[in-house]
């Protein structure tokens, strides 16, 4: 009868109250306390009532009572141990935000309205674009663990120009594999073909391959009528397209050169941009990229046209910032040496010992831009605009 009496509670109390988990030390301990109640009052009774039959029912009824009474003793100890744990947990979890004050698992910080996001999720298929993170909504806890969704491209469209090979083309096709549909845009459309084609084969996402000198205003206009004809939007542009020619001296470097690499490297990326920025600001809004080069800033004498045009891309960049904010964001990614058709005229040495001088101990590849684009593109980089990203493996870190 104790055991019975004690193991009820011990049954109905964890449903009830006891959030731990009883081990069978547990159970243990209540019959325990029940047995030791049932043999001391046992004990007791027979020596205060002896024997007789009057007296057999005093002794069982000292049994029962003190069987009861060693149950309800386990139940106390027990539900008293219970609020020392829970006591213990809060203060552990106290302790755990005065460490990380910004753990998203604190209800505070998930209603901060400083983490206000929504994303709408198109129906697939659709094209629909998801509502900029940081412009409507609040963020759910969902959200916030799911970079996956952040990073989504579907719906978009991405234009990168200087796609068909090199950065570019990695570009292009990290964009696509996002979820992205590409226009890939160069001067020569057979390159422009086979690489969208390639593209498309490894995606599945459309690839629009289309001729364009960006050095040429009048190709640029062409480029963007092109795109909204076939699209009817463009969410995110990608300036890639630029050109390094190798010359003897400062005083070698002709006019024609000179004006070339500027056009190329800078007022074609201002076209493109005014052109797209104006319509991704009257639209649902959208992401400038424009890579430049580390080397745009600590110039040297041997590609001195270059580096400069690419200054004049970085200026133009910090400008598109605030131009058409909130709606349409513009940052900068500064490669350092890649293995491109510009390292290529380097030289073997020259080359080698770019990348002797390297933290990473090596010059950048392609690929090694695509990581970044596919962020600065997305909506994982809402709140970044006007940011200078070095892609150089540490070569010219600094603060």
């Amino acid at each position: 009868m104790g055991v019975l009496t004690s193991t009820w509670p011990l049954a109905r109390f964890p449903r009830a109250e006891l959030d731990q988990d009883l081990s069978w030390w547990d159970v243990f301990g209540v019959a325990l306390l029940a047995g030791v109640g049932f043999t001391v009052c046992l004990l007791l009774g027979e020596l205060a009532f002896g024997t007789g039959a009057e007296e057999d029912t005093h002794v069982k009824i000292a049994i029962f009572v003190g069987s009861v009474a060693s149950a309800l003793l386990a139940t106390i100890v027990l539900r008293t141990r219970n609020r020392v744990y829970r006591r213990l947990e809060a203060l552990e979890l106290a302790a755990a935000d005065i460490a990380d004050p910004a753990d998203p698992a604190d209800p505070a910080d998930i209603a901060d309205p400083a983490v206000e996001v929504r994303a709408e999720v198109p129906a697939e298929g659709t094209g629909a674009r998801r509502t900029p993170i940081g412009e409507t909504g609040t963020v759910t806890e969902d959200e916030m663990r799911a970079p996956d969704r952040m990073f989504d491209l579907s719906g978009r469209v991405a234009v990168v120009t200087g796609g068909s090979r090199g950065i570019g083309r990695a570009v292009a096709q990290g964009l696509a594999a996002a979820g992205a549909d590409v226009v890939v845009a160069s001067r020569k459309l057979d390159a422009c073909k086979e690489a969208a084609a390639q593209i498309e084969v490894a995606t599945g996402r459309r690839a629009l391959p289309v001729a364009c000198h960006v050095g040429r205003w009048d190709d640029c206009d062409s480029l963007v009528d092109t795109v909204y004809a076939e699209f009817g939007r463009c969410d995110v542009l990608v300036n890639n397209a630029g050109m390094s020619p190798v010359y003897d001296s400062l005083p070698a470097v002709s006019r024609e050169l000179y004006d070339k690499v500027h056009a190329v490297n800078a007022s074609g990326p201002f076209r493109l941009s005014a052109l797209v920025g104006t319509r991704m600001a009257a639209g649902e809004g959208g992401s400038i990229i424009n890579v430049t080069t580390a080397g745009s800033l600590r110039p040297n004498a041997s590609d001195l046209p270059y580096a400069m045009a690419k200054a004049a891309l970085n200026a133009m960049t910090l400008g598109l910032a605030g131009t058409w904010a909130p709606r349409v964001r513009a940052n900068l990614v500064l490669p350092g040496a890649f293995d491109t058709d510009i390292t290529r005229a380097w030289g073997p040495d020259a080359k080698r010992t770019a990348a002797e001088m390297n933290p990473m101990k090596r010059i950048g590849a392609p690929g090694d831009m695509v990581g970044v684009c596919v962020f600065l593109a997305s909506e994982a980089s809402a709140y970044v605009n006007g940011a200078q990203i070095l892609v150089d493996g540490g070569l010219f870190r600094s603060l």
